[in-house]
């Protein structure tokens, strides 16, 4: 394990170490009672610190006393609720040193997978990751299916902060599965848990489902502890449905409980959505104080997130068209600090997020505006100079989108003169041999796939390469291989490609097609989002759909007036 802070951190742990083994003192008669009935004190007087203090020192003490490892490592447990920052991660420290010392693998993994759980509330991922896998390595060893599910969890919020939806929904079900019958707060945590994914992924239908159902379950169970929780995520769904208003609403209405929590990744989502459903309402004075609380999350607590980027590209836009330099400056310089952050954690995905400002576009646009300061401070007649840089970025802008527009637009020429969209890219076709199978079964595997491809079953949604070799009675190494000898291409490319062609080939013959929005044509050919589908279409035609459907009509309207 790595501190940020290393001294300030054995600070902590030495204050955490001497507490906890400091002698009873006091009120004696605390070490008569029971593990059970000192539990219930400290959460009977959870808000009444002193009295607090005095019963989780009590339950510790106890323990230690006794050489009960469990129970020392529950009264660590319990402080742990009970702190925040380093203090939280020093107790977390002494728990995992005493669960070493009892050498029980179930009492070990539980208190890797507290630890982690701490690091993560506090936004400090690579260390969560870290334990968390430490403590799979032990829970793992023993039958606790509890552990086995918590720790499951707990990996699958790291999966979904990461972007890999698909696998943390996964690792949810199966959680949701056994929670139900078994836990019910771990079971409506879930239940959020998957509305968060599908919101993710773009299915808003989906995540409003899953609120609906985590609210009438909280019902049902009588634990309202989430609630708050399923209306943040409600809100945040109802901005991308474009119901500001009632984005605002809800996720106001959340904000109280959730920062009673001193939860301050969601009460950051919180702000931030708040401000921009404001902002799409036109609204921006009103979101502009949101989007600061964004920003002041992140200096004072160093949350950020991919999505979360935006709220500076918003804050420069704002304050650029403003011309208040100075503070468009500080948020460039935030800007690259967030990027920073999210590189660090997530380098993987860095390339992957979608940005108006590359790290190069955004170094270069500071030296400008620290430039155009230091003109201004020097001499207000410079100004001239600074409208002609101006210009001259706004001409080299349209150039650059009028060459991207003849780019597409021959683009689209030549795929008007396509017929058939499999000959469309022909590579040439290395000599491989899909591994040791015959040629009698490689023969029959192609008159399959042949037969698979003219019957259209490519249009459906959710395939896998094990489920379409589970339909042709193969193995997904053999299809693997016959997909990349037959069509020289890796099954995600064969399958996107295919379903990208017919959508072609139909959008010029149907004009009933031509009016479908992308999420409509998305659907259409069988891909499980909308973004998925741009992405391959762009992939395989080099131009978007909007632009093809946009050409296309142009073009038979033209064909029509000349006819």
């Amino acid at each position: 394990m790595v501190l940020k802070n290393i001294p300030t951190a054995f600070f902590f742990l030495l204050a955490a170490l001497s507490h906890a083994a400091a002698p009873l003192t006091g009120n004696d008669s605390l070490s008569r009672e029971s593990f059970d009935s000192l539990f219930d004190k400290i959460e009977k007087h959870n808000k009444d610190a002193p009295r607090r203090e005095a019963y989780l020192k009590a339950f510790l003490e106890k323990a230690k006393q006794e050489q009960n490892w469990d129970e020392i490592v529950y009264g660590y447990k319990n402080y742990i609720h009970y702190r925040e920052g380093e203090i939280k991660i020093a107790y977390a420290d002494s728990m995992v040193c005493a669960a070493l010392q009892s050498r029980s693998d179930k009492l070990i993994g539980s208190a890797y997978l507290s630890r982690g759980i701490a690091y993560y509330g506090l936004k400090r991922h690579n260390e969560a990751l870290d334990n968390y896998l430490e403590a799979d390595r032990y829970i793992s060893a023993t039958g606790d299916e509890y552990l086995k599910n918590k720790t499951s969890y707990n990996i699958a919020h790291l999966k979904y902060y990461l972007g890999f939806y698909e696998e943390a929904i996964l690792l949810f079900e199966k959680c949701r599965t056994f929670f139900r019958a078994t836990n019910t707060r771990a079971y409506l945590n879930t239940l959020h848990s998957l509305a968060l994914c599908h919101n993710m992924m773009g299915d808003y239908g989906r995540c409003a489902s899953y609120v609906r159902l985590g609210l009438e379950e909280a019902g049902r169970l009588g634990n309202h502890e989430m609630d708050a929780y399923f209306r943040h995520t409600s809100g945040v769904n109802n901005y991308f449905l474009r119901n500001y208003a009632t984005a605002i609403s809800q996720i106001k209405s959340s904000l109280p409980a959730i920062i009673e929590n001193k939860d301050f990744g969601n009460i950051s989502v919180g702000h931030f959505y708040i401000g921009k459903s404001y902002w799409a309402q036109r609204k921006e004075a009103l979101g502009l104080g949101h989007f600061k609380k964004v920003d002041r999350i992140f200096q004072d607590m160093g949350y950020m997130r991919p999505d979360l980027r935006e709220n500076y590209e918003l804050l420069i836009r704002h304050y650029k068209k403003e011309d208040n330099s100075k503070v468009a400056l500080f948020y460039v310089d935030q800007l690259l600090k967030a990027d920073s952050v999210i590189k660090s954690t997530q380098s993987y995905l860095f390339g992957r997020i979608h940005k108006e400002y590359d790290t190069k576009e955004l170094l270069a646009e500071r030296a400008a505006i620290h430039s155009r300061l230091d003109r201004q401070k020097r001499n207000e007649t410079l100004f001239i100079v600074i409208l002609s840089g101006i210009a001259v970025v706004a001409v080299i802008a349209v150039v650059r989108y009028r060459r991207q527009r003849m780019d597409w637009q021959e683009k689209f020429e030549r795929l008007m003169k396509d017929n058939d969209g499999q000959a469309r890219n022909p590579r040439v076709r290395e000599n491989r041999e899909p591994s040791d199978m015959s040629r009698g079964s490689q023969e029959k595997l192609v008159f399959q796939l042949e037969k698979w491809e003219r019957d259209r079953k490519f249009l459906e949604r959710d395939l896998s390469l094990a489920r379409l070799a589970s339909a042709f009675r193969t193995n997904t190494t053999y299809l693997s291989g016959v997909i990349a000898q037959e069509r020289d291409k890796k099954f995600t490319e064969y399958i996107n490609d295919l379903k990208i062609d017919y959508i072609t080939e139909e959008l010029k013959l149907s004009r009933k097609l031509r009016e479908y929005n992308n999420g409509g044509l998305a659907e259409e050919c069988g891909f499980s989002s909308t973004q998925r589908f741009v992405n391959a279409f762009k992939a395989r035609n080099g131009i978007s759909p909007t632009f093809f459907v946009e050409a296309l009509k142009k073009k038979l309207e033209e064909e029509e007036q000349n006819g």
